[in-house]
């Protein structure tokens, strides 16, 4: 059965390096950009991403979009 889905809502999440612990071992946090279009394309919101997190003073760790929406019957 093949399913579609319909978007409702997308969200970029940046993960962020900030420091260590006592064993060296990385310590993260993340940043959540909620009301991104769902239309947006790929390359658009890893630019403004990039261009968001050119501004802090962690190092970037990675990205991820998060999409919603509902799934329905393909016909």
């Amino acid at each position: 059965m093949a399913a579609n889905l319909i978007p409702s809502e997308s969200r970029l999440r940046a993960t962020l390096q900030v420091g260590s612990d006592e064993l060296g071992e990385p310590i993260y946090k993340s940043k959540t950009f909620s009301r991104v279009k769902p239309t947006a394309t790929q390359d658009a919101v890893y630019s403004v991403m990039d261009a968001i997190m050119d501004l802090q003073e962690h190092p970037v760790n990675g990205y991820e979009r998060i999409d919603y929406g509902q799934l329905e019957e393909a016909i």
